[in-house]
């Protein structure tokens, strides 16, 4: 949810990285931007378990997703409604302008078998040590800008430390009070937007790897890790966020420099409604395969 609405804020204008004057929207953004990391966390925490299977599940969501756009833009529905082209060199890892997500994350899958082992084999001294070496390295890519380890996150190897960064807290992160998990959370967003402030202008302070946006991350996530409730629409709605973030691509320009914040709300709004239909369709049509299969 949280990187749904930092795009659209992105899209819409209100964060412009490359504008010197500084706006509402980049105080909005300091709060949302962990929303990347916090979903790589995750992984980490619980764990790839690669299979085959998973793997060509993973792609199925791109491809139905893929296809239903196509089919979408074949409606006659105002043309520019949809970004066809757009969607699809974002969503389909075989294009220069490719999203860099989606090829990084199966980077991270095909290296989660790797690092499983190594974690699961690490003492807690080990790991703490791993994760706090490997903290520092990517902090100091980020303050040098050093873009063969890690610039500004958009890599594997800010997947891979972030993996590592999951399975410490899943270690330690019961002995961090949801005070302070908040704290944690509050302080690194506020000290993104000061910062995006002194720099006047540049996606410097929305870094992914920067010590402020990783705090950030960090407080949002071990906050999360502090409730303790079950829910089965919340587990529901979580199945199909991946599909959400996918097809999301299609419409977002429908905010574009658009006054209107009932605009935003509606392409929010119809990003999870059309990501959950994809997700119900690819499920089906899994569910149906691995039948075909089993007879």
């Amino acid at each position: 949810m949280f990187i749904i609405a930092h795009h659209c804020l992105i899209a819409s204008g209100a964060v412009d990285y490359y504008h010197p004057v500084i706006g509402p929207g980049n105080m909005v953004n300091a709060f949302l931007v962990c929303g990347v990391n916090c979903f790589v966390l995750i992984s980490g925490y619980f764990g790839i378990r690669l299979r085959a299977p998973k793997l060509l599940r993973f792609c199925l969501l791109i491809a139905v997703t893929a296809l239903f756009d196509v089919l979408l833009t074949l409606l006659p529905l105002d043309s520019q409604l949809f970004n066809l082209r757009y969607a699809l060199h974002k969503i389909i890892p075989f294009f220069a302008d490719s999203n860099w997500f989606i090829p990084s994350y199966i980077g991270l899958m095909l290296l989660s078998p790797l690092l499983n082992k190594a974690l699961d084999a690490a003492t807690p001294r080990e790991l703490g040590l791993w994760t706090l070496l490997l903290t520092l390295l990517n902090i100091y890519a980020y303050l040098f800008g050093v873009g063969a380890i890690d610039k500004a996150g958009y890599t594997l190897f800010q997947m891979a430390y972030l993996y590592v960064l999951g399975r410490y807290f899943r270690s330690v992160g019961h002995r961090v009070k949801a005070s302070a998990a908040l704290a944690a959370y509050l302080l690194g967003a506020i000290a993104t937007a000061l910062l995006t402030l002194v720099l006047g202008g540049g996606y410097s302070a929305f870094a992914y790897n920067s010590p402020q946006v990783l705090l950030a991350s960090s407080g949002l996530f071990l906050l999360f890790r502090s409730f303790s409730f079950s829910s089965r629409i919340v587990n529901r709605v979580a199945r199909s966020m991946f599909c959400v973030f996918l097809f999301h691509y299609l419409i977002i320009y429908n905010v574009r420099w658009s006054p209107y914040l009932t605009t935003a709300a509606a392409v929010f709004a119809a990003a999870f409604v059309g990501g959950f239909v994809i997700e119900r369709a690819a499920s089906l049509i899994w569910g149906g395969v691995t039948r075909f299969r089993g007879a």
